[in-house]
């Protein structure tokens, strides 16, 4: 059971990462094509 729930947690540790990436790459490309 607890094995099962590092594996979960793990899983949701990858995702939130995975997801703050793609946010700050793209909010990062919107800074590169706002210059002025």
């Amino acid at each position: 059971m607890k094995y099962g729930l590092t594996i979960r947690f793990l899983c949701f540790f990858v995702v939130f990462f995975t997801i703050l990436g793609i946010v700050n790459f793209v909010r990062t490309t919107i800074e590169t094509y706002n210059l002025p």
